[in-house]
């Protein structure tokens, strides 16, 4: 359903492992740490709204060639994706 043509060692791996390593980690760390003294109201207000934000920036860079998705994808999968890795 998707794939990373821009990656670092693509004769190696077939995932992005900048994203995967890096990108993924820090940003559940940060996620933590800005979530874990919110109240539960707020906690899931942010959490959709990042859902919905991470989507657009994963639009984006389909745009910059760094993503891209299959023809039957719709970013409405991923905002609830996001959702529930976020949860």
């Amino acid at each position: 359903m998707y794939s990373f043509p821009k990656r670092l060692f693509p004769e190696i791996f077939t995932i992005n492992i900048a994203f995967t390593l890096f990108i993924l980690p820090i940003f559940t760390f940060l996620l933590i740490l800005i979530i874990k003294n919110m109240t539960p109201i707020k906690r899931w207000i942010f959490l959709v709204l990042t859902s919905i934000i991470i989507a657009s920036i994963e639009r984006l860079s389909e745009s910059f060639g760094f993503f891209i998705h299959s023809d039957q994808w719709k970013h409405i999968y991923s905002s609830f994706g996001y959702l529930f890795y976020m949860v």
